[in-house]
């Protein structure tokens, strides 16, 4: 509409006798007047959009400390660390945003809102508030989808397509940063595809929209009043707020996230056994490839293995469609349900070639044991700011401390751990049985990261 009207406005003055378009007086008139049109844009995206957000409240009922316990007053101030007080009863809880996705009463949100809180409401802008049931959650994109009953239709926001979402298009975040309800914020689209390392599957939009604590889960909208992302995390510099670098899960995402949710309640994943790893671009213009992704192993017996894939061949394209990065080509793959069908074209000897690969069901990733035998690894991993997890039978760094010594030395979150201190260690059960040496201070570690594997030595001093 803005882009119109001031085109408009250029061809008038242009054919214009009087010769006004140059003069300062049209182009003042001209620029005010986009501006008003674009003011009123963002009115009607903002009016219209907040119909549809909802403020999150979260609590935890089982967390409540008994009178008299010794331990009482540290855990109370670990608690109070972790929760926000809730304004309205006082009580300890998480506040965040989110949005009706669906006229029935589904809304989205972002995982790490609810989590771990059994006692959630929602409150529309008009102050209906509502108790809500948490309908599945899933922690690798950071998503979840909550039910309110509200019996009678409610107003909903609709996804952006993902090609329309370009950088320098406009972005509109509505919210509830620092418990100010609905607050509009408005930026561009700073970058796009992006992955940061702060979950195991990424593709963010990055937004110089002034998000804070408290928008996290609300929509971030074009001027269309369509989401193009949920609003996740930001990163800030010696604890400041906003600086201009906000990340929201992309639409696509959260798009094929929601539906398996309200589907079935959980996020089921394909597998198809590879690993893979970036290519430089000098590797590439060696092969005569335009793009690729190199995978470096077929697992015996898997999809990939069993349809014919092999280690060291460089994939080009899955479904017909070409892959440039490791991200690229998993965002591609779990876009696919088990069972699927997935094509995948390589380049093998100089020639290319074409599988069909059935997929297989992912493995859960199951948490490592709250209380391993074995002298406490799980202690001994904490303090290096590791937490790992099982999957398809290898270790898998789930979480890495920021700062911690796992950080510093590189590792991050997806790697995978063959061995600890020379021992191979292949599932949780083995891991909790590894003796320990100087209680754990020092650990030499094992990975693979899908480009290669390494040791990585550890120290917690």
């Amino acid at each position: 509409m803005v882009k119109k009207t001031l085109l408009g406005l250029l061809v008038f003055a242009a054919l214009s006798p009087s010769g006004y378009l140059l003069t300062k007086e049209w182009l003042a008139v001209t620029t005010v007047g986009a501006a008003k049109h674009l003011e009123g844009a963002f009115e009607v995206v903002a009016a219209k959009a907040a119909q549809a957000v909802v403020v999150i409240t979260a609590r935890n009922r089982r967390a409540a400390i008994p009178s008299g316990d010794p331990y009482g007053e540290m855990l109370r101030q670990l608690f109070e660390e972790r929760q926000a007080p809730d304004a309205d009863s006082g009580k300890l809880g998480a506040r965040g945003s989110g949005f009706i996705i669906r006229k029935d009463g589904y809304i989205l949100t972002n995982h790490h809102v609810v989590k771990g809180n059994d006692d959630i409401s929602v409150e529309l802008i008009n102050h209906k508030r509502y108790p809500a049931k948490l309908v599945g959650s899933d922690p690798k994109t950071d998503l979840a989808v909550l039910k309110i009953d509200a019996k009678e239709d409610l107003p909903a926001l609709g996804f952006a397509a993902p090609e329309n979402v370009k950088v320098g298009n406009w972005a509109i975040a509505i919210g509830a940063p620092f418990n100010l309800d609905y607050t509009v914020t408005v930026g561009i689209v700073s970058n796009i595809g992006r992955a940061v390392g702060m979950n195991i599957y990424e593709n963010y939009i990055q937004t110089d929209a002034s998000i804070n604590p408290g928008n996290s889960g609300g929509p971030l909208l074009n001027l269309d009043g369509e989401v193009m992302g949920i609003n996740d995390f930001i990163l800030t510099s010696a604890g400041q707020g906003s600086i201009g670098l906000s990340f929201a899960v992309s639409s696509s995402l959260a798009k094929q996230v929601s539906e398996q949710l309200i589907e079935s309640g959980e996020v089921v994943r394909p597998w198809l056994g590879i690993a893979m790893a970036d290519m430089r671009r000098e590797e590439l213009e060696s092969l005569g490839l335009p793009n690729g992704v190199r995978i470096n192993g077929a697992r015996p017996g898997q999809p990939a293995d069993v349809a014919g894939v092999k280690a060291g061949d460089i994939l080009l394209a899955i479904d017909g469609g070409k892959v440039r990065d490791n991200r690229e080509a998993m965002l591609a793959i779990i876009k696919h349900r088990p069972g699927d069908k997935i094509a995948l074209t390589v380049f093998r000897g100089g020639k290319t070639l074409k599988f069909d690969v059935v997929a297989a069901r992912q493995d859960s990733l199951r948490p490592a044991l709250a209380s391993p035998p074995g002298g406490g690894i799980e202690r001994v991993m904490a303090k290096h700011g590791l937490r790992l997890g099982e999957q398809n039978g290898e270790l898998i760094i789930v979480d890495v401390g920021i700062g911690s010594s796992a950080d510093q030395a590189g590792l991050r979150p997806g790697m995978a751990v063959y061995a600890v201190n020379n021992v191979n260690v292949g599932s949780l059960a083995a891991l909790a049985m590894l003796p320990l040496r100087d209680g754990g201070k020092y650990l030499l570690l094992y990975v693979g990261d899908g480009e290669g594997k390494s040791f990585v030595a550890l120290s917690s001093d």
